[in-house]
């Protein structure tokens, strides 16, 4: 066998293996390479559906269907402005007849008032009410630092609204979408106003009869841009006020509901205990009473239960610290000043009880409410409040013969309200019917240089003069109560040193047991 037969048999026992190894290596890299060609087109394809979800996100708006369990039965105290909401209904429900004489269904509501007062909960009474669907959506949500979103959102909600008409479109805290534009548009105020902008246009391109209402809600209608609240976009303007007596005792009973209490509780009382507290407030205090009673191992809610929960609300938490004799003498005829003279002065203001027992910050509490809760009170009545302000403060010089500073946020109270009667109110016959409160920046807790441009120097003495009288005529009138009521004065001091708390009915009886003298106390 020469080299050339050896050659080619070496070629074949070597080549061939070799050349099929090559092969299986080649498939094995195609095979590899279509394996990652496929991945990598299945990942292009996710990420291109996560960025248009992405976008998608952003862009659309963030309204939700609500379902609502609430209805107006669960809504209390504003019977005026359930009946004009329960119309809203029947402008959805039966547009027809409105249609048939030319009235034009409102296309907005814009409800307002303070926090706390069910702006929130109107609204989900509709939404439980509706025979419509209803979506609900935060003023915030259409605002993003990214351009064209609001925009679009907006444009959306209305789309989906007339898609699904009829309907309502809740929007909560409309201050954060229509509050007032700036005249200089820059970084994220340009893309608020085009938020702005465009939910304006959309408001002006909704027909009145699209069976689509707008209801929105706010506690800052001043802050709202002009444009964004004026009629033909937001028809209906009502305002949720802040319950009457009668209006919380309507709903404290709503709260009281689903709370075991004593069949003898005393909701119109409660009520009266409480002015100026709005549904919020109350149903904090129903549920407040309901944990008391329930530490104190008790099966039902009983009225001294909602009377601590009102005291530990309004006054704050009661303080068990220990004090001295003398310190608890001061403080009883401190107390019992400031309600001997309140009762004796005929100030327009109903008496619940005293106590020596510390609330927050108050070391003392005489628990006045007012008689008529209009705000409107007269001069007199006005001196009357005054006088039994400074009664702690006058009792402490009567029976001491010295003062401390306990007195110190009366004499502060006093000053602010007889400055309001002067600048503000035209209380005083030396200065007259001339606003000089401190919203105008005349008052003289301001610098000179700025209250003399608007205000003299002879009017800002005359302004102290008045104070000073009024205050000083209101303390004198206290100590005079306090001289010839001394005995009743010592009686209650005395009951307070013993039971730290005494109720208006004791009260009463002291002042009967112990008639006014003309005697000065020694």
């Amino acid at each position: 066998m020469n080299w050339e037969e050896t050659l080619i048999k070496a070629l074949i026992w070597f080549g061939v293996p070799i050349f099929l190894l090559l092969l299986a290596a080649l498939g094995l890299w195609f095979g590899l390479l279509r394996k990652m060609l496929k991945k990598a087109e299945a990942d292009f394809k996710k990420n291109s559906e996560e960025q248009i979800s992405f976008v998608k996100y952003f862009r659309e708006n963030k309204a939700k269907l609500v379902s609502s369990k609430y209805s107006f039965k669960d809504v209390g105290g504003i019977p005026e402005i359930l009946e004009s909401l329960k119309e809203i209904n029947d402008f959805l429900t039966d547009p027809e007849k409105y249609k048939e004489i030319g009235a034009r269904i409102p296309k907005g509501v814009l409800i307002y008032g303070d926090s706390g007062t069910g702006k929130t909960l109107l609204a989900k009474a509709i939404a439980g009410e509706a025979g419509v669907k209803v979506f609900s959506i935060s003023g915030s949500a259409f605002t993003e630092m990214l351009v064209g979103v609001g925009s679009s959102r907006t444009n959306d909600l209305f789309e989906m609204g007339r898609k699904n008409a009829p309907c309502i479109i809740f929007i909560d805290e409309f201050d954060a979408l229509g509050s007032k534009r700036s005249p200089v548009a820059f970084m994220g105020e340009r893309e608020y106003q085009q938020t702005v902008d465009q939910f304006l246009a959309e408001m002006d391109g909704f027909e009145n009869n699209s069976g689509v209402i707008i209801i929105a809600a706010t506690n800052r209608p001043d802050a709202l841009d002009e444009a964004a609240k004026r009629r033909g976009r937001f028809d209906r303007q009502i305002k949720v006020p802040r319950p009457d007596k009668a209006g919380r005792e309507e709903i404290l009973r709503i709260h009281f509901r689903k709370v075991k209490h004593d069949p003898k509780f005393d909701f119109e009382k409660a009520a009266a205990l409480t002015p100026g507290l709005v549904g919020a407030d109350l149903e904090s205090f129903a549920n407040e009473a309901a944990i008391i009673a329930a530490r104190k191992g008790k099966k039902q809610v009983e009225m001294v239960d909602f009377e601590e929960a009102e005291d530990k609300a309004m006054a704050g938490l009661g303080r068990n610290r220990k004090i001295s004799p003398k310190e608890k003498r001061l403080l009883a005829h401190h107390e019992a000043g400031h309600t001997i003279v309140a009762k004796k002065s005929g100030a327009p203001a109903n008496f619940h009880k005293v106590t020596i027992i510390a609330h927050g910050e108050a070391s003392g509490l005489t628990s006045l409410y007012p008689e008529d809760e209009s705000g409107h009170l007269s001069k007199e009545e006005f001196l009357k409040l005054i006088a039994a302000l400074l009664g702690g403060y006058a009792e402490e010089l009567i029976a001491f013969n010295d003062m401390t500073n306990g007195a110190c946020n009366d004499i502060e109270k006093t000053t602010l309200l007889v400055r309001e009667m002067v600048c503000a109110w035209g209380m005083s016959e030396e200065i007259g019917p001339v606003n000089y409160s401190k919203s105008n920046n005349l008052l003289p807790m301001e610098s000179l240089a700025e209250k003399s441009v608007v205000c003299s120097e002879a009017t800002l003495q005359k302004i102290d003069n008045e104070v000073n009288k009024i205050v000083f005529s209101a303390f004198e009138k206290a100590k005079q109560i306090l001289i010839e009521n001394s005995a009743a004065t010592d009686e209650l001091a005395k009951r307070l040193i013993e039971k730290e708390t005494v109720f208006n009915e004791e009260v009463d009886a002291i002042l009967k047991d112990y008639p006014p003298q003309t005697e000065k106390k020694s």
